[in-house]
């Protein structure tokens, strides 16, 4: 069996662990009443706030590539939102090498420098995330749920910054394991590696412009809040006993606990994983279990929901197969 369908059985497994978790012990009628009392029209504003979110992702993934190419945002957006929606419907995150494929194809350049680029947006994410939940516990003490997320992805994402920068300013030891490595392979093999490497090299480059970082770190701090936008609104459409002043904080919870817990592997589109720690966000403040997962499922109907629609609409217009995309992406990664 393929290392492809081993990653898509873990993921289905962990989704039924997550999903079986959210939903223990809990009266799965209350949460239908829930949902049956919730106000949809809210769905909107919650949906604006997200698509506002990818379009200065779109901005930030430009500033990355902007050392190696410009590329209009205009070019940019619809790669991007087809890369999510590839996520949503493909196994083990496919959309992201989905992604690095599309763009490296329409644009002409290394998809290991696209996939760099990838990678970096993600690291700053990860980084962001975590200063969200750092400011959160200046305000209230963070559930043990939420310790432990703040420990497992500092250890990820910082040892991914310490990677990066030891990468770009002192590649001498890389360069020489990999000299080493390749030794031991084919001749053609050898040198497209070397070369995929020297690709991947300079598609972090944008972290080596120190003047770019405070734009990059901006950028990324505005995505979160629009997302954290997003899920606000949504507080406002259940019966939650929160006070105004909890509101924004229970969502920037839901928002990093949600999005940091979602790196455990997972069936396409999160499902399980986001609702089992949305939930526990909630749970944090308080909330009724079966009105937390009422908003969880709300929270990623309208998120998956839009994004995948606008992926559908993308690659109807481009004349592109998602399931081709797959298959032509899966080799290069």
């Amino acid at each position: 069996m393929s290392r492809r369908r081993w990653g898509a059985l873990l993921g289905l497994a962990l989704t039924l662990l997550f999903a079986a978790l959210a939903v223990y012990n809990l009266d799965l009628s209350q949460v239908g009443t829930a949902l049956a009392r919730a106000n949809y029209w809210l769905g909107f504003p919650a949906m604006l706030f997200t698509a506002l979110g990818y379009l200065v992702r779109t901005l930030r993934w430009r500033a990355i590539l902007a050392p190696t190419k410009e590329i209009r945002v205009i070019r940019l957006f619809p790669v991007l939102v087809i890369g999510f929606a590839a996520n949503n419907l493909l196994p083990v995150r496919m959309g992201e090498f989905v992604r690095a494929y599309l763009l490296g194809s329409q644009e002409e350049i290394s998809k290991s420098l696209s996939f760099a680029t990838i990678v970096v947006e993600r690291v700053l994410d990860g980084l962001t995330l975590i200063g969200v939940l750092l400011g959160i516990s200046i305000f209230i003490a963070l559930p043990t749920l939420g310790q432990q997320v703040v420990y497992f992805a500092a250890l990820i994402f910082l040892g991914a910054t310490l990677a990066l920068f030891v990468l770009l300013y002192h590649p001498t030891p890389f360069r020489r394991v990999l000299e080493a490595l390749l030794r031991w392979a084919p001749a053609p093999l050898a040198v497209r590696l070397d070369r995929m490497a020297l690709s991947f090299i300079q598609g972090v480059q944008a972290l080596r412009q120190r003047r770019r970082l405070p734009a990059l770190a901006i950028l990324s701090l505005a995505v979160w809040l629009l997302e954290a936008g997003s899920y606000w609104v949504l507080t406002w459409a259940f019966s939650f006993t929160l006070s105004p002043a909890e509101r924004p904080l229970a969502a920037l919870l839901v928002l990093a606990l949600a999005n940091l817990g979602i790196l455990i592997p997972s069936s396409p589109g999160y499902v399980g994983t986001f609702h089992f720690f949305a939930m526990s966000a909630l749970i944090a403040f308080g909330a009724e279990r079966e009105l937390a997962l009422s908003y969880a499922i709300l929270s990623h109907a309208t998120q998956y929901l839009l994004i995948t629609g606008l992926g559908v609409v993308f690659l109807w217009r481009a004349n592109l197969s998602l399931t081709r995309l797959g298959n032509e992406a899966a080799p290069e990664s």
